[in-house]
């Protein structure tokens, strides 16, 4: 079965762990999220794989949400001079959607975090 890798975000931080989000459209057009969690400790670290199988209906509603939020017109990086926060990517590659391709280094843009909130439903924990 053929798949197309539609949006990738990514992120991680001193002592957070790193999350990693992709979501698949496939032959079908129904999509696939495998969401890869790393956790570090003074034990080792622990990695944890999830694969969710999604409706077209919750990732439609991701995008739309996306757009009134103005993901799609977000800069290509966001950095700050203070490198004691989170890193992230994202890049958006959907057929319906304009391509995105950004990441950022202990800076984001206001509604990052509400971002994240709609990654929720996709994986992102």
């Amino acid at each position: 079965m053929s798949e197309q890798l539609v949006l990738t975000f990514g992120v991680g931080g001193y002592c957070k762990g790193n999350q990693t989000v992709k979501t698949y459209q496939l032959e079908d057009g129904s999509y696939r999220s495998v969401c890869t969690r790393i956790y570090s400790s003074f034990l080792g670290s622990e990695t944890e794989e999830v694969v969710i199988d999604l409706e077209k209906e919750i990732v439609q509603e991701f995008f739309d949400a996306a757009q009134q939020l103005g993901v799609f017109e977000w800069e290509p990086k966001y950095y700050a001079k203070c490198l004691d926060g989170q890193d992230w990517e994202l890049e958006i590659d959907h057929p319906d959607y304009p391509k995105v391709k950004c990441r950022g280094l202990s800076a984001h843009p206001s509604a990052f975090y509400d971002l994240m909130d709609l990654l929720s439903p996709l994986g992102l924990k």
